[in-house]
C-alpha cells in the first residue's frame, strides 16, 4: 500500500478511536508494528477495512480484524455485477432494445391522450375554492352568518 493511504487509514483509525491512556510513543510504535504487518495489503483492501471498522467497530482493531476485513474487499466488475466484460455489440442491442421499448411507451401514452377530451384554455379554468382558516369566534361567528342568509333565502 502507498504511503499516503497508509497516513490517512491509519489517522482515521486513530481519530475514530481515540486512546488517552495511550502515550504518543506508544501510539506511534503500534502504528510501526500494524504497518509492518499490513504492508502487503493493496490501497483499496486498507481503505475498505479502515471503513468497515470504523463503521461496525467499537474497540481498535487488531491486526488480524483489519487483514479480514481487507479480504472481504472486491475489486469492481467491468459491466454488471458478476457477469463477464460486456461487448460493444452487447450495448448497441441494449440501446436499440431500449429505444424500442420507448417508441411502444410513447405510441400507448398517445393513444390514450387522444381519448382525452380537449384541455380548456388557461382563462376559461374555473376558479380555485377560496380556503378559510379562523379561529373558534371567527368560525361561530361565520356559522351565525351562513345560518342566516339560508333562512332568509327560504
Amino acid at each position: 500500500m502507498t504511503d499516503e493511504a497508509w497516513v490517512r487509514g491509519f489517522g482515521d483509525l486513530v481519530l475514530a478511536f481515540p486512546n488517552r491512556e495511550q502515550s504518543s510513543q506508544e501510539a506511534q510504535s503500534r502504528a510501526v508494528v500494524y504497518r509492518r504487518h499490513l504492508d502487503d495489503l493493496t490501497d483499496p483492501q486498507w481503505k475498505h477495512a479502515v471503513a468497515v471498522v470504523i463503521r461496525s467497530e467499537r474497540w481498535f482493531p487488531t491486526v488480524a480484524a483489519l487483514r479480514d476485513y481487507a479480504e472481504t474487499w472486491t475489486p469492481p466488475v467491468a459491466g454488471y455485477l458478476g457477469s463477464a466484460p460486456r461487448t460493444e455489440e452487447q450495448d448497441t442491442l441494449d440501446r436499440e432494445a431500449a429505444r424500442k421499448g420507448l417508441e411502444r411507451i410513447k405510441a400507448a401514452v398517445t393513444e390514450r391522450l387522444r381519448d382525452l377530451p380537449p384541455m380548456p384554455a388557461l382563462g376559461e379554468l374555473p376558479a380555485a375554492p377560496r380556503v378559510v382558516v379562523a379561529h373558534d369566534d371567527r368560525l361561530e361567528e361565520l356559522r351565525r352568518q351562513r345560518d342566516a342568509l339560508l333562512s332568509e333565502q327560504e
